[in-house]
């Protein structure tokens, strides 16, 4: 496994992994920056690395706007009191600019 991006974000790094020695898979993951000796939680898995990079930076980018807003990542969700949970499935379900990802919180 060898990891070939890192974005940090807030107490956290947004991580791609290659996975597969043929560079054919590749993990998104995010991890604590004050336990980096653990494992993390897994995002999201790609075939290509290009792609695995743009949507770690897509989820840093939702998860700023996130935050902001009262949200906080709960397991595989965002979470907010009295709000839909929004998998972050579907944040990372297909390319989207700042305002595609702002709506999703309004929605």
């Amino acid at each position: 496994m060898t990891i070939k991006h890192r974005v940090p974000c807030f107490d956290s790094e947004v991580i791609v992994k290659e996975i597969g020695e043929d560079g054919q898979a590749f993990q998104l993951s995010i991890q604590s920056t004050s336990n980096p000796l653990g494992i993390g939680n897994i995002l999201g898995s790609y075939s290509n690395e290009e792609e695995a990079i743009g949507y770690s930076n897509q989820f840093c980018t939702f998860y700023t706007v996130a935050r902001e807003k009262g949200y906080y990542l709960k397991d595989t969700s965002f979470v907010k009191p009295e709000q839909p949970d929004i998998p972050v499935s579907v944040v990372l379900s297909e390319a989207k600019d700042e305002q595609q990802l702002k709506q999703l919180l309004l929605s």
